[in-house]
């Protein structure tokens, strides 16, 4: 018969506890260092496009630029990086409420690999967002970006209002008749 009083059977329990506890601290840091952590962030904002100089003025263009930053243990291949609107919309006749946005210039090539640590960084002109959604939203909906790795995981931005896109691109238009006005003043 075991006598719980005898220091063995003390010591064996104490050491059971402690290495269960220790299996179980391992089990979660394990699981905790291989979940994917991508923070994504969205700035929209107005640019100088540096092209058709006139002096030295170049016209400004809006853009929405996103950064993924990777706070994994490991490399990250992005796949790619879309916008979600909070409604299905008509885009080339298939209605949906999610569409990707490509780098047509091929600065970046996809798949990306996001080294630990590292920021990848992506803009694109908002008159093409606009083009795409158009009037199918009103200037209140909420829009996020979403970035996708090859696992089909998905990581996402905090929304923003659409506004602040057709915001950038009234200002675009203002400074683009400036640029004209300055153009033909100079021919």
């Amino acid at each position: 018969m075991v006598e719980w009083n005898d220091p063995r059977v003390i010591v064996a329990a104490y050491a059971a506890v402690v290495s269960t506890t220790s299996l179980l601290w391992n089990i979660i840091v394990y699981v905790k260092n291989k979940k994917r952590s991508i923070k994504v962030k969205v700035n929209h904002h107005m640019v100088f496009s540096g092209n058709h100089l006139i002096g030295k003025y170049s016209p400004a263009i809006g853009v929405l630029q996103v950064q993924a930053i990777n706070h994994t243990n490991e490399d990250v291949y992005i796949k790619s990086w879309n916008i979600k609107t909070n409604k299905k919309i008509d885009i080339m006749g298939v209605k949906t409420d999610e569409f990707s946005c490509l780098d047509v210039m091929g600065t970046i090539k996809y798949p990306y690999l996001l080294k630990k640590g590292e920021i990848f960084k992506d803009t694109t002109g908002i008159r093409s967002i606009i083009n795409a959604i158009g009037k199918q939203l009103p200037p209140n909906s909420k829009i996020q970006v979403y970035v996708y790795d090859t696992f089909e995981n998905k990581f996402k931005s905090k929304k923003f209002k659409y506004q602040g896109i057709i915001n950038l691109l009234e200002v675009e238009n203002i400074d683009l008749q400036n640029h004209r006005k300055q153009a033909s003043a100079y021919s």
